[in-house]
């Protein structure tokens, strides 16, 4: 084999390697100038972006509410837990977090995660008797409500307030 030879079989593999390179730049820059100019588009880019199908959904745990209810107190999330004092269970007295029912006092005490500004309220308005309740349970984070704040509720809903931080 020659070398000349093997030298211009080099220059035509390179020279063909170089146009199929720039036909592949060029397409690869008309089809993203394509792709961005349909994301202009409201009804093109809810399918074209995976994050705006996300956009606006809330968070899985203020869909379920039932997500607030803690087994244990926690040291990574703020806590409260309820006690009722007079009775060792109430499946009809419930604890309400902004209006949204999270749980029941089927259990003598229920412990929740709450956040900042979260209006705590406890609706014993099935019963037709006085219903006392206890706080037993505070993270260290919360300054309202208080340890050992007592509430109590005669065929209403009573608020234990918005929870504030320290």
């Amino acid at each position: 084999m020659n070398k000349r030879s093997w030298e211009e079989k080099l220059w035509i593999i390179v020279d063909k390697g170089e146009k199929i390179l720039l036909r592949v730049i060029i397409v690869g820059f008309v089809a993203l100038v394509v792709v961005q100019s349909m994301l202009t588009s409201d009804s093109m880019r809810f399918y074209l972006s995976w994050a705006e199908r996300l956009e606006g959904q809330p968070l899985q745990e203020w869909s379920n509410p039932s997500a607030r209810v803690m087994e244990s107190e926690s040291t990574v999330f703020a806590y409260l837990t309820v006690e009722l004092a007079d009775f060792s269970s109430l499946a009809k007295a419930r604890i309400l977090i902004n209006g949204t029912e999270v749980a029941d006092f089927r259990n003598k005490q229920v412990t929740i995660k709450v956040y900042p500004d979260d209006l705590i309220e406890i609706d014993g308005s099935f019963y037709d008797r006085r219903l006392k309740f206890e706080i037993i349970g505070v993270s260290d984070s919360i300054g309202e409500p208080t340890l050992h704040q007592v509430i109590q509720t005669y065929r209403s809903v009573t608020s234990l307030g918005k929870v504030k931080f320290k």
